[in-house]
């Protein structure tokens, strides 16, 4: 089967992995372009709270002590609402700006 990278199609995880540089400067752009009200730019800020607070907060699900399972909860909380928070802000931007910035990054504007 043919895709993006030649005669294989690869998995979902390798794709996403591929395209994570340019969603994270999409993400980034569109929090400091000034034509997005600042009430959107509260969401992933929300997300962040959320999650540094779970971070700092001295009751875990999993202790840290425990070896690499103490830092997985972490991982999780931070899966959990970081993630979906900037998805939501993408999403909830203007998409004439969205597009903009997307052609930007990928070199086409």
């Amino acid at each position: 089967m043919y895709g993006y990278f030649g005669q294989y199609q690869p998995s979902r995880l390798m794709r996403i992995l591929y395209f994570l540089p340019n969603f994270i400067r999409l993400f980034w752009r569109l929090f400091r372009d000034p034509r997005i009200p600042i009430y959107k730019k509260a969401i992933p800020v929300i997300g962040g709270i959320l999650t540094l607070s779970y971070i700092l907060f001295p009751i875990d699900i999993l202790p840290d002590f425990i070896a690499f399972l103490g830092q997985l909860d972490d991982l999780t909380v931070f899966l959990i609402f970081m993630v979906p928070s900037i998805l939501l802000f993408i999403r909830v931007c203007p998409k004439n700006i969205v597009m903009e910035h997307a052609q930007r990054i990928s070199g086409r504007a």
